[in-house]
């Protein structure tokens, strides 16, 4: 079995489109081609490219240094003329001469396909079911079907719900579903034989942290570049490899921006940040003079800060220790600590702004307010990561019901999130009987409520989440 990344992006890509990333200022990658290269062979690959946006750089530095098992790639940014929704078409094998007329003719898709197959050029359509600028609909989509053979079937920044929605509805295409496209649309089919799509898969790692973990296998051995690129376009690829979670995508906009703050801060190399995101993601160990202010911050801090600097610690000495640990369990380890970093945060806000307030000290509350922005700092690419995860999720269920008849759609999942569940009041008695109907109808709801540890729980419900509680105070 021969592998390849095929979509990993390096230094020379441009703009991010994440929200988190484009509001900080960075690039949307930091990642050197030679560190591509050195952790694509580390995790097994046999070949490697680089697919910057509609630049070719990173990928002849590949091509000139480690001429024997690399080739040239890029993703290109097209559009369907008469919208402007924006599609993603990978391209591999291509020189620069190529490339510059495809940058010419780009912004018109069909343009754009006719050249791909007139140089016959090995290519697939990355996440096609990703909403890049909020355009894409189900027609796009079918067009698509028609227009290309070839498409990203794990994207190693998507979800599996994602791919393996598309994945499916590709699988049972038939030329029946065809003629009914052609007949919709009037665009001529890519192939003789349009319903039967090849995959292809790749990271789409900006970090460099997941490369190599989702890649394209073909069958055979003792290949060149070419070689292996020739079988893609032969439609004997298969796509493997890890899908993605939002706490993963997270932490890799954390390490670009730990990159971004490395290359523009002279400050920031001295700093604890700095030294925590080294251990974290670059393998070294707490430098001597901040475990020194570690030790004294929880000796000398107010009592509410003692327990986040002990979590502070508690980090750097777990990653301290998982060296040879893989990137999955460093990022399971690194969102356990950083809920519990997020949770020491807002709880001594919290406690910090009732004493505030019930002293009437008003300057002591806004400057408090300034305790809290290493929480929101820490939480934004989350909550980015989950919007950018699922905004696509009204198409993905128009493509279930249109195409994978078979399968269904999953029911919905709701949380009912109360203040009030085991109070004698009307309200908690009535989420109570809520909890009990759809528990024992099968409906999936979860009521979530942050209970202490006195409180009766005996009679409650079963589809009950109880939340830990960070702090409390009594209203005068």
């Amino acid at each position: 079995m021969l592998k390849a990344d095929l979509h990993v992006h390096s230094k020379y890509s441009g703009h991010p489109s994440e929200w988190f990333l484009k509001r900080i200022g960075t690039s949307e990658s930091y990642t050197e081609p030679d560190t591509i290269y050195t952790y694509a062979k580390k995790r097994g690959m046999d070949f490697v490219t680089i697919t910057d946006h509609n630049l070719l750089e990173g990928s002849l530095y590949l091509t000139d240094k480690y001429p024997d098992d690399t080739f040239t790639g890029v993703e290109v940014t097209s559009y369907f003329p008469h919208d402007r929704c924006k599609i993603h078409i990978l391209v591999w094998g291509l020189n620069e001469n190529q490339l510059l007329l495809i940058n010419k003719i780009r912004r018109d898709i069909y343009q754009l396909r006719a050249y791909l197959k007139e140089e016959k050029l090995a290519h697939s359509v990355a996440h096609a079911t990703f909403n890049i600028n909020k355009r894409l609909s189900i027609e796009h989509i079918e067009q698509l079907i028609l227009l290309f053979d070839y498409f990203e079937g794990i994207n190693g920044a998507r979800t599996k719900n994602s791919n393996e929605t598309f994945t499916n509805a590709l699988q049972i295409i038939t030329p029946d579903i065809i003629d009914d496209l052609y007949n919709k649309y009037y665009i001529e089919p890519f192939s003789d034989t349009p319903w039967r799509k090849s995959l292809s898969g790749g990271s789409d790692d900006h970090s460099g942290l997941f490369i190599g973990k989702t890649f394209t296998q073909i069958t055979g051995k003792d290949m060149s570049p070419l070689e292996f690129l020739e079988e893609f376009k032969a439609k004997k690829s298969m796509p493997m490899g890890r899908h993605n979670n939002y706490h993963d995508f997270a932490f890799s906009l954390y390490k670009i921006t730990y990159e971004f703050a490395k290359s523009r801060s002279t400050a920031f190399s001295s700093s604890l940040l700095n030294s925590i995101n080294q251990v974290l993601f670059d393998g070294s160990t707490t430098g001597f003079r901040n475990k020194l202010f570690l030790k004294k911050m929880k000796i000398t801090a107010k009592p509410e800060k003692k327990a986040l600097f002990l979590q502070i610690e508690n980090l750097l000495k777990d990653f301290e220790s998982m060296n040879n640990s893989s990137i999955e369990e460093k990022m399971e380890k690194m969102y356990e600590h950083t809920s519990l970093i997020v949770d020491e945060l807002i709880g001594a806000f919290i406690n910090s702004f009732e004493k505030h307030m019930s002293e009437g000290n008003i300057v002591g509350t806004i400057q408090n307010l300034s305790s809290l922005l290493p929480a929101v700092f820490i939480t934004i690419p989350f909550f980015t990561t989950l919007n950018v995860l699922h905004e696509s999720q009204e198409l993905l269920d128009t493509i279930n019901i249109k195409y994978n008849k078979h399968t269904g759609i999953k029911s919905k999942k709701y949380i009912w999130f109360t203040d009030t569940l085991t109070d004698l009041n009307g309200v908690s008695e009535t989420i109570q009987k809520i909890g009990v109907l759809t528990s024992a109808n099968n409906i999936n709801v979860t009521i979530a409520a942050c209970l202490l540890n006195n409180e009766n729980t005996e009679n409650l419900p079963p589809n009950i989440c109880r939340l830990p509680c960070l702090t409390t105070y009594t209203a005068s």
